[in-house]
């Protein structure tokens, strides 16, 4: 893990006020786009960092078994440090963290990337790299507004605490 880790974690004493997030990134460059980008979303975002699925794998573990509240979004590139794949942190967050949203990164191809996930299941969202930083925050409020904390304060239902408008009624 890199010093990021020691800046970014900092937000521990926000309370519930704040999302949090796990990026799994072993690109620096990359790092500081999605960092601008959720900062962008939400200033008090809480980032915890790993460069490889075996720590993130770590972190998410930790996460769901601790007094912490969970992570709210997952963002995970599919290549990594290490020997497993962001495609194994998917896996793992469709079995044992399902409410938690994820979002797939990769310098792959859409059609390359379809073909990895498999035709068995529901693939989770991709951006394909280089994405634009536009491009990157709508994919990601978009699933923060379906995230556990969204849901809890009001979800994407447009009643308070939703990230979304609210719904017209008639």
């Amino acid at each position: 893990m890199s010093k990021m880790n020691d800046s970014l974690n900092s937000n521990m004493d926000l309370g519930n006020s704040f999302f949090r997030v796990c990026v799994v990134e072993d690109d620096l460059e990359l790092s500081t786009v999605l960092e601008r980008v959720l900062r962008s979303i939400d200033p008090h975002v809480q980032i915890d960092w790993a460069t490889s699925a075996e720590d993130a794998l770590v972190l998410l573990k930790n996460s769901s078994s601790s007094k912490k509240r969970g992570y709210d979004l997952v963002i995970a590139d599919i290549y990594l440090e290490g020997e497993a794949t962001g495609l194994d942190i998917w896996h793992y967050c469709q079995d044992r963290l399902p409410e938690v949203p994820l979002v797939v990164t990769s310098g792959v191809g859409l059609e390359k990337f379809l073909r990895s996930v498999g035709t068995q299941s529901i693939s989770p969202p991709f951006l394909s790299k280089p994405f634009l930083p536009g491009e990157c925050k709508q994919v990601l409020e978009g699933q923060l507004a379906y995230s556990p904390k969204a849901r809890f304060a009001g979800g994407a239902t447009g009643r308070p605490g939703s990230l979304l408008p609210p719904l017209l009624t008639s």
